[in-house]
């Protein structure tokens, strides 16, 4: 093929300007050393074994920025199928054709664009190194999606495709047309997908403890920083400074610092108020560490010490997250845990702050999609417990949350525990901040 003048000297000039292999000095993916092909055909292999049988599964890889300005977040189940974190992609997963055979998959990429390589670097495109680089046997012209799937189709009983939100719409966009005219039977992705990402890998675990880890300390420096006149969004920078010192490239979800009456507000975001004293600080906030997710909440006063009302529910919140983990054995579910923390709120008079439900499942995203609330736990798993008390007439917010792994004996590892806990170490940490102001 002869590439037109302007084009061949794009070509050139991404020789020039990109060397061979922009990805070499990348921060390591595997945390663990393992072999992430491997794991990611693993889960690719336990996928089509889900699969109804004669059905083709559809997974989209998120969207590029028409602007070119933002960096859009992976869709997770393309990021856990593949590993690939680039925009614009499709993997196709048809179930085995009888048993002991197996399955057929092909990824969908972009075509090599020399002008694109300018603007956004090197990235993979259909052919022998996409195939090194994922384990994939086959790979194919994104372009060609639609009549690729349609050929799958044939004989297949039902399409397995996202139904809801950014990847559902996306789909849509590129199949919609397809599985309308074929009067295609569909099922959620996400039912298939979400119980199968329950149960995390050592490599999965290993990235979700280093996003708590570095949670916890931004955690630390925040209590430390914050001083009365100071804008919420700054206790947030501090937070969120110290989540990308240590590798965290984004944020699990939008920092939550609620002083005052904003920490009643459960999903507060605006993080303008500025802190005054007397008031209490609640920072909700978790990075995410190569694509996994955190979730950390910690609640504490503006001034050196709580007062004595803030200092009851405080320790009647405590009490009642110790309540919720010693509930959360094998076989139980996230109701036993919520049964033991409102217990605690009852029996200490603070009931009638409770709010919200105190557990939900991490991974990929701060709130995985891995099963409803009647769910058993099992070992392996990952999930919060955060009760909360909340009385908005005295500004009074608190909640206290960590993210736990339960080990392989059913025990619970809090992987968040690093992040100040005890209302003891809060009130030296607090006071420690104050008083080298008046020095």
């Amino acid at each position: 093929m002869t590439l037109r003048p302007a084009a061949a000297a794009l070509a050139v000039l991404a020789s020039a300007l990109l060397p061979q292999d922009s990805r070499a000095a990348d921060v390591p993916e595997s945390l663990t050393g393992i072999d992430l092909r491997r794991e990611h055909a693993a889960r690719r292999a336990a996928l089509a074994a889900a699969l109804p049988e004669d059905s083709i599964a559809v997974v989209v890889a998120v969207r590029s920025d028409p602007s070119g300005v933002f960096a859009p977040r992976q869709e997770e189940d393309y990021r856990w199928l593949t590993g690939v974190d680039e925009a614009e992609g499709v993997l196709l997963l048809s179930s085995p054709p009888a048993k002991g055979r197996p399955h057929r998959e092909v990824l969908l990429l972009p075509p090599r664009s020399p002008r694109g390589e300018v603007w956004v670097g090197k990235r993979l495109y259909p052919g022998p190194e996409a195939e090194a680089a994922t384990g994939l046997a086959e790979t194919a012209d994104l372009g060609k999606a639609v009549e690729v799937l349609a050929e799958r189709m044939k004989g297949a009983r039902k399409v397995v495709v996202p139904r809801a939100g950014r990847a559902g719409e996306h789909a849509d966009r590129l199949f919609g047309d397809l599985l309308r005219e074929r009067r295609a039977k569909v099922q959620d992705l996400e039912s298939l997908t979400g119980p199968l990402r329950m149960v995390k890998s050592a490599e999965e675990v290993a990235r979700i403890r280093r996003a708590s880890v570095l949670s916890a300390e931004g955690h630390r420096r925040a209590m430390a920083a914050a001083r009365p006149g100071m804008p919420e969004y700054a206790v947030q920078a501090v937070f969120e400074e110290a989540c990308r010192e240590g590798g965290c490239r984004r944020q699990a979800y939008d920092s939550i610092v609620g002083s005052g009456p904003n920490s009643c507000v459960l999903h507060y975001s605006r993080n303008r108020r500025v802190l005054e004293e007397g008031d209490l600080v609640l920072v909700d906030a978790g990075g995410e560490f190569l694509g996994y997710a955190t979730d950390v909440t910690r609640t504490w006063p503006v001034a050196a010490t709580f007062t004595a009302e803030q200092a009851a529910v405080y320790d009647a919140v405590l009490e009642a997250q110790a309540a919720g983990a010693a509930a959360a054995k094998p076989g139980a579910t996230f109701l036993d845990v919520e049964a033991a923390c409102r217990k605690v709120l009852k029996d200490r008079g603070f009931e009638a702050g409770w709010l919200h439900g105190p557990c939900h499942w991490v991974g990929l995203a701060v709130h995985d999609p891995n099963g409803p609330p009647t769910t058993p736990l099992r070992p392996g798993c990952v999930f919060t417990i955060e009760p909360g008390a909340y009385f908005p007439a005295k500004s009074l917010g608190i909640r206290i949350e960590d993210t736990f792994l339960m080990r392989e004996d059913g025990s619970l590892d809090c992987l968040s525990k690093d992040a100040p806990k005890a209302r003891a170490e809060i009130e030296a940490l607090r006071a420690a901040a104050l008083s080298g102001d008046r020095k």
